[in-house]
């Protein structure tokens, strides 16, 4: 499990281009390795939670260059009024790839519609704007906070992007070495202690001391009473148990929207092909569960053995909201669980965690450039979710970060802890 601090938030100057040239270095090897696996156009069948690789690889690239290479003012700060304006694509004329590439403009289906670029011209234009950005940044030293804003957005942008690389990677089971092997690694979880928190008056305001996304800061004071969180998040092992009680299909436990969402998969109307949940479902009663039992789960491309003792994984908001309810407890809220990671024996990195707060509008929010980062979510079917997974680079975390996916996703890395009140 992790705990870290430091991360992207603080780098300055050399710094960001030895990070920079790292992280494009990864995704350009992730594309290596779906190059080898997929076809010659990186191309797969549409699925709504499934990006097409050679689109997104050219989005990743695309972004760098818009806020870096094309952008004219690469200085931010909330207190000041700045106008962006942007220089005509270096790589393309005509800004031929704004059309293509900008995912406010391009929906997910017409991804697939559109004419894109052959897969090595998209490789090259990874690497060809890896060498110019890394350029300015020698040139230019961006030390302040307000100078080193589009950097440290640049490289969180592309972060967020490899774990969606990988996750892709898990769906389409596309092997990744560096990969595979990290979650089903991890340290057992075998004694979930208890921790006591005691109530508090606090707020989400991350540290602005750095980088900060503009979900992240509110104005808003939450109090919060005494209770009991767990010290790691529930293994397979203990959602094994609800499903080996019978209590799975118990309509009781779940949410009105719960209810619809479990009848859909009863009704066989929600494709589960990879679902950890559903190959326990599977799996006989047993009358005595051990620690040290396994499931057999298509892991990036290859069947592999997950020990009861991890956290469970791949499940849905609802699914977790069913076992919380099953175990006279809820899940936490986003504040109790950032005020709860605080203490040392709360372990956390390994999977993310849902919790029981809807991604909605801080007070008091102003948007940050990147618009379309936050507000188009706001108050959907977003869910928030906290921590970090084995997927995500370590200098990219952080318990103020504000993760958000849609209360319906078993995709992502995803899994969760309960609470109780005192």
């Amino acid at each position: 499990m992790i705990k870290k601090s430091n991360n992207f938030r603080e780098l300055t100057s050399g710094m960001l281009g030895d990070e920079f040239e790292k992280i494009r270095n990864t995704t350009i090897t992730i594309f290596d390795h779906f190059e080898n696996s997929l076809n010659k156009k990186l191309h797969v069948k549409e699925e709504a939670y499934l990006n097409l690789p050679l689109w997104e690889f050219s989005h990743v690239a695309w972004f760098s260059e818009k806020w870096i290479i094309r952008n004219k003012n690469k200085k931010f700060n909330l207190r000041k009024n700045y106008f962006y304006e942007f220089k005509e694509d270096n790589f393309f004329p005509n800004n031929y790839l704004d059309d293509l590439f900008d995912s406010a403009k391009i929906s997910h289906a017409k991804r697939w519609q559109i004419h894109l670029p052959e897969k090595n011209i998209v490789k090259d234009y990874l690497k060809k704007t890896k060498i110019q950005i890394l350029k300015i940044i020698e040139c230019e030293k961006p030390s302040t906070n307000d100078e080193c804003y589009f950097y440290r957005l640049a490289i969180a942008h592309e972060i967020m992007h490899i774990e969606a690389f990988k996750i892709t990677a898990q769906k389409l089971g596309i092997e990744l070495p560096r990969v595979t092997n990290h979650f089903l690694l991890e340290n057992p979880l075998k004694n979930n202690k208890k921790i006591y928190v005691k109530g508090c008056q606090t707020s989400l305001m991350a540290p602005t001391s750095g980088f900060y996304f503009d979900n992240e800061i509110s104005h808003e004071s939450f109090k919060v009473n005494d209770f009991i969180i767990d010290s790691q998040p529930v293994t397979i092992n203990d959602f094994f148990q609800f499903i080996n009680s019978g209590e799975y299909y118990n309509h009781d436990l779940w949410s009105i929207k719960g209810k619809q969402w479990l009848k859909k998969f009863q009704q066989n109307k929600i494709s589960l092909e990879n679902s950890l949940v559903k190959k326990l479902l599977e799996l006989p009663i047993k009358n005595n569960l051990e620690l040290d039992d396994t499931v057999l789960l298509n892991w990036f491309g290859k069947k592999q053995k997950f020990k009861f003792s991890l956290p469970i994984i791949h499940l849905n908001f609802f699914e977790a909201e069913a076992y919380s309810n099953f175990k006279n407890a809820r899940l936490p809220t986003e504040v109790e669980w950032l005020i709860a990671s605080k203490n040392i024996e709360f372990l956390w990195g390994s999977v993310w965690e849902w919790t029981s707060t809807k991604f909605s509008k801080p007070d008091g929010f102003k948007s940050h450039p990147y618009k379309e980062y936050s507000e188009p979510w706001f108050d959907k079917n977003y869910m928030v979710i906290k921590g970090a997974s084995f997927a995500t680079p370590k200098i990219f975390i952080s318990r103020y970060f504000r993760n958000f996916y849609e209360d319906h996703r078993q995709d992502i890395f995803v899994g969760f802890r309960t609470v109780k009140d005192i």
